[in-house]
């Protein structure tokens, strides 16, 4: 049994209420979104111009057609500080032989009230440091807000204004970085949320859309919606690296990816990490006895799969068929639902909302090396020998 559990917008209200979560940042928006501010009711938005419009600080959304979104590359790194460091990298073009000027905007997601969103200032902001560039120059931006009335207001907030002019059949390219909180659980989950159904507001499908997601350290295993491709993960620059492409696309759901870290309760071996991480230096048999009760009524065969945690976790190729029965059944990504009846779920979507999420577990990795366990990793495994 593997606990894969979702963000907690996905999950019914009898399971929510099972769940503390702390610290979490509801979904950021990390795609640019063309915009049109209106300075008075006489001047009306055209659809084709813009896919935000309203008056000041008024903006709803509608769609833009003339404006095509040739790419689009968003790089998440997990900081040693706890935040996600973005760079959003965008490709546009005009097809027409005409000049067109918008206001491009890039907004942010509202975060839940009730919960640490992770703002310096304490206010329900998310973006930290946004800097944008247009054509590889730095631009001003503006702040302005979505309406509460529309469609979008509770979903977004505030967004960064700058104005664009394309040329005719011009292709340029619009950059962001920033940093935003990283959204955790006490059941040792990390979240990525990443609003991209407002891309179906332009016109044409995006032509590629890549998203790369570099974690500290390696999951035991993550879900994610079931419309997107899984096209990487693997060890890279000392990082795990998740990749998901997209091509020809509209989006139809968000990008909401569940890193699990907790598989030790499943598999139902002690959690006892608490206690390996107050323990320095080597672990001797004088340090091990006063753990030994906490092991002591697990079976050989429940030890074995014990102490070979953190070797799975990081895609060790085992020699025995039982334990890469045991922790390598699925080689691909799995539909939650199918999962499910091999893997129980402690908290999760309901079993109609599983068919829209795919699930990867424990996988092989082929850079594996025993450099990779860390030293609470290796005390564990010391642990489950005795």
């Amino acid at each position: 049994m593997l606990h894969l559990s979702l963000p907690q917008k996905y999950l019914s209200s009898a399971r929510t209420k099972s769940r503390l979560w702390r610290g979490q940042v509801l979904g950021q928006i990390f795609g640019v979104i063309s915009l049109i501010t209106l300075g008075s009711l006489s001047h009306n938005a055209q659809a084709n111009d813009a896919s935000f419009g309203g008056l000041g600080a008024d903006l709803t959304p509608q769609v833009q057609s003339d404006i095509m979104m040739q790419s689009e590359v968003i790089k998440a790194v997990q900081s040693k500080s706890f935040t996600w460091r973005i760079d959003a990298k965008y490709v546009f073009h005009n097809p027409t032989d005409k000049v067109i000027s918008v206001d491009m905007g890039f907004p942010e997601r509202l975060c839940d009230p009730d919960i640490d969103c992770g703002s310096p200032s304490g206010d329900r902001t998310t973006f930290r440091g946004i800097v944008t560039e247009v054509r590889g120059k730095l631009v001003k931006t503006t702040i302005q807000s979505v309406s509460k009335k529309s469609g979008w207001g509770s979903e977004l907030g505030r967004v960064h204004l700058f104005k664009v002019t394309f040329k005719p059949k011009e292709t340029l390219t619009i950059t962001h970085r920033y940093e935003m909180g990283i959204s955790t659980s006490t059941e040792g989950e990390v979240n990525f949320d990443y609003v991209t159904k407002t891309g179906s507001l332009w016109g044409a499908p995006i032509g590629t859309a890549t998203f790369v997601i570099r974690l500290n350290r390696r999951p035991n295993g993550f879900v994610f919606p079931r419309e997107y491709q899984l096209v990487g993960y693997e060890l890279v620059e000392g990082m795990t690296e998740v990749t998901f492409r997209q091509t020809q696309w509209k989006p139809s759901a968000d990008l909401l990816v569940a890193f699990n870290y907790d598989a030790v309760s499943v598999f139902q071996c002690p959690a006892i990490r608490e206690v390996i991480s107050e323990i320095s230096g080597p672990i001797t048999r004088e340090k091990v006895l006063p753990l030994a009760k906490l092991v002591s009524d697990l079976s050989s065969e429940q030890l074995r799969v014990c102490r070979n945690l953190p070797y799975a976790t990081h895609g060790y190729r085992f020699k025995s068929q039982k334990l890469r029965g045991t922790f390598y059944r699925y080689a691909q990504p799995v539909l939650l639902s199918t999962l499910k009846k091999d893997y129980v779920a402690f908290t999760g979507p309901s079993p109609e909302e599983a068919t829209d999420f795919l699930a990867v577990i424990f996988r092989l990795s082929e850079h594996y090396t025993p450099q990779l366990l860390s030293k609470d990793e290796l005390r564990w495994v010391r642990i489950f020998k005795h």
